[in-house]
């Protein structure tokens, strides 16, 4: 496996790498890690985890439904721009295109919101003093995160970053991710 991407409730959450190929492929077998994201808000989750191989085919395992914590009543349980619905936190589709106002990284088709405190946009990573690295309107704009790395924003702002403040986790979602991780596992030997 190359990468496995996590989904709780339909969105991609993290994508982690696996072990690096060498000459004679991977290790066989090799353990995997999938970590719960600390900023899960309690709720029903449906979970699901997408594994590519190297040459970009997928297997996907079957969708577990673990309760974290208690079932959501209202969206001021869940993480900022979701909705709660049947005891559930998620997030509408992607809807913001580049340039887009926006309050948080999940309204993006992106999945990229920044800016400064009085103004956050949809954008995109791009690479500094490349032309054309970003759509009219927008310039490359340094964001810290190495040399020649940016963010594309309007000309006269600077660069920034949305997040979402951080929650706890508990062991019974570690424990579910492990069945999902052991049922790809099972499902690619057969």
């Amino acid at each position: 496996m190359a990468h496995v991407e996590l989904y709780f409730n339909a969105y991609k959450w993290s994508d982690e790498p696996c072990t690096a190929f060498g000459t004679r492929g991977q290790l066989n077998p090799d353990s995997y890690a999938l970590h719960v994201p600390p900023d899960l808000p309690d709720s029903i989750v449906d979970v699901q985890a997408i594994a590519y191989d190297d040459l970009g085919v997928k297997t996907e395992s079957a969708i577990v439904t673990l309760t974290k914590g208690a079932a959501c009543t209202s969206a001021s349980a869940c993480a900022k721009g979701q909705k709660c619905e049947s005891g559930k936190c998620f997030w509408d589709p992607p809807s913001g295109e580049i340039g887009a106002s926006c309050s948080y990284a999940q309204f993006c088709k992106s999945g990229l919101c920044t800016g400064t405190k009085d103004e956050q946009i949809c954008t995109q990573p791009c690479s500094l003093g490349v032309a054309d690295a970003c759509p009219k309107g927008l310039t490359c704009q340094a964001n810290g995160a190495g040399p020649g790395s940016g963010v594309c924003f309007f000309d006269s702002v600077g660069g920034g970053c949305c997040s979402v403040e951080g929650g706890s986790t508990t062991w019974w979602v570690n424990l579910g991710l492990a069945a999902v991780a052991l049922g790809l596992v099972r499902r690619r030997r057969r």
